[in-house]
C-alpha cells in the first residue's frame, strides 16, 4: 500500500475523527477492491491508530460460487493474519420477496441488521466499510435518463399543470424502515421532518437563482411510484416543481 495513501487516509480519519485511540472497530468486507482496500489500510494503521479491530462478512448467496469463493478468500486472509473473522450468511432474495424490497434494498437493510448488532453488543464501537460509488451513481443516472416523466407525474398528481409545464420536477421520497430499524415508530416522524427540511432547502436554493417552486402533496401515491418504477417499500413525500416565474 502507497505511503501517500495511506498518509491521505490517516489523516481524512483525522480530520473528520472516525476513529479514537483504544476503540474495537469492526471492519465489514465483501472481497471488492474497496473493502479490501479499507481492510489493508487499517491493518497497516493499527499500531498508528492504536485501535483493535476484526473482520466480518456477509454473504448474501447472490453470486452463488462466486460469493463462496468471496468468503473462502477472506476467510483465508483473515487466518493468514491473524485476525478474528465472524461470518455471516442471508437469504437476500427471499427477505426480498417477503418484504417487496429491490434486491439492493434488501441487502441494506439485511448488513445494517447485522453492523447494528454488533454494536449494540457492546464489544464493537464502530462499524467501517468501504463502498464505491458508481454502482449507486450508474443507478441514479439510469433513472434520470429514462424519459420525460412530467406529464404522467402532472396525472398522478390530480392534473396539477405546474407538474407538466415545470421545468424539472423534483420528487421526495422516503424509505422509512433505513430510520425505524433504530427509532422504532418515532423513525416515522424523524423522516418526516428531514423531508420537509429537504423541500425548505430547495426553496432556499430557488431564491439566488430565480426561479419558482411549490411543495405538492395532493397526490396518488401509488401512480407516483409507478411513473418513477419505486420499489415497493418507497414512499413519495413531495412533488415539487421548479422552473422560471412568470
Amino acid at each position: 500500500m502507497g505511503k501517500s495513501l495511506k498518509w491521505a487516509f490517516l489523516q481524512f480519519i483525522k480530520s473528520h475523527k472516525l476513529i479514537t485511540s483504544g476503540q474495537h472497530v469492526l471492519v465489514a468486507v465483501s472481497g471488492g477492491i474497496d473493502s479490501m482496500a479499507l481492510l489493508s489500510l487499517i491493518d497497516e494503521s493499527q499500531g498508528y491508530l492504536q485501535i483493535e479491530y476484526a473482520v466480518v462478512h456477509i454473504n448474501h448467496k447472490l453470486r452463488g460460487e462466486d460469493a463462496e469463493a468471496d468468503e473462502k478468500f477472506i476467510r483465508q486472509y483473515c487466518k493468514a493474519g491473524g485476525l478474528m473473522f465472524f461470518r455471516h450468511s442471508v437469504n437476500t432474495r427471499e427477505f426480498a420477496r417477503k418484504n417487496k424490497y429491490s434486491i439492493e434494498e434488501a441487502g441494506h437493510l439485511l448488513r445494517e441488521k447485522i453492523f447494528r448488532e454488533y454494536l449494540k453488543s457492546g464489544k464493537y464501537d464502530l462499524i467501517a466499510t468501504g463502498h464505491n460509488l458508481n454502482d449507486q451513481a450508474e443507478t441514479i443516472l439510469m433513472r434520470i435518463i429514462e424519459g420525460d416523466k412530467r406529464n404522467e407525474l402532472c396525472k398522478a398528481a390530480l392534473g396539477q399543470t405546474s407538474v407538466r409545464n415545470a421545468a424539472a420536477v423534483i420528487v421526495i421520497s422516503a424509505v422509512y424502515e433505513r430510520t425505524t430499524v433504530k427509532y422504532g415508530d418515532r423513525g416515522i416522524q424523524y423522516v418526516h421532518m428531514e423531508s420537509g427540511h429537504a423541500a425548505q432547502n430547495v426553496f432556499l436554493q430557488s431564491v439566488p437563482l430565480n426561479i419558482g417552486t411549490v411543495v405538492i402533496g395532493a397526490f396518488y401515491d401509488e401512480a407516483v411510484k409507478k411513473v418513477l418504477e419505486m420499489p415497493g417499500h418507497e414512499q413519495p413525500l413531495y412533488i415539487m416543481p421548479v422552473g422560471r416565474m412568470k
